[in-house]
């Protein structure tokens, strides 16, 4: 998307990922905080879609002001994903958290359900942004996390809902495992 849509600088391409990161990091960190003082399903449900919102308007306006400016460009998508990063960081421990509330299912159940969706999640919508970026447009692309992201609020919204606040006071680890791609200087 920054070399693709914004036209940005190798040098500065990594930015709008590292300003997600920063997000997810802040936001998780902030969890136990947030959670004394808003309903964990609320964190989650609108931080869906304060992220989706974010990532519509990353797609549809960044490009657009990087015609402009690429620099302007590339700070707009930066705060942009910044925002969805803080959006989405307490989406998975809420969903964690209230995954010892469902009904007739045990937790440990539950948790490895909800892991091997997620990897399953992970490895298909990368496939299907792919073929969606390579079949219409990168910009295009982005609309089916969009959609993923406004699930996940109804989602949240269903299935966090019975969970009290105080079932959330030890919202812990503040963070799980988070990918990082590595590219090997050799690997060009």
């Amino acid at each position: 998307f920054a070399r693709d849509v914004l036209a940005a600088e190798l040098s500065v391409r990594a930015v709008p990922f590292a300003t997600f990161m920063v997000g997810m990091i802040a936001g998780r960190l902030s969890m136990p905080w947030l959670a004394e003082r808003i309903h964990p399903n609320t964190v989650a449900l609108r931080g869906s879609l304060i992220a989706a919102g974010a990532l519509i308007a990353s797609v549809v306006f960044s490009g657009q002001v990087a015609t402009l400016s690429a620099m302007a460009g590339l700070v707009l998508t930066a705060l942009l994903w910044l925002i969805i990063g803080l959006g989405l960081s307490g989406v998975a421990p809420t969903y964690f958290a209230a995954a010892a509330h469902l009904p007739g299912v045990s937790t440990a159940w539950a948790l490895s359900r909800m892991q091997l969706i997620n990897q399953l999640a992970i490895i298909g919508a990368k496939a299907l942004m792919g073929a969606l970026a390579g079949g219409l447009s990168l910009s295009l692309a982005f609309v089916f996390p969009v959609i993923l992201l406004i699930i996940g609020s109804f989602v949240a919204w269903k299935t966090t809902e019975k969970a009290e606040a105080s079932d959330y006071d030890e919202i812990s680890p503040v963070t799980g495992t988070i990918t990082l791609p590595i590219i090997r200087p050799d690997e060009k």
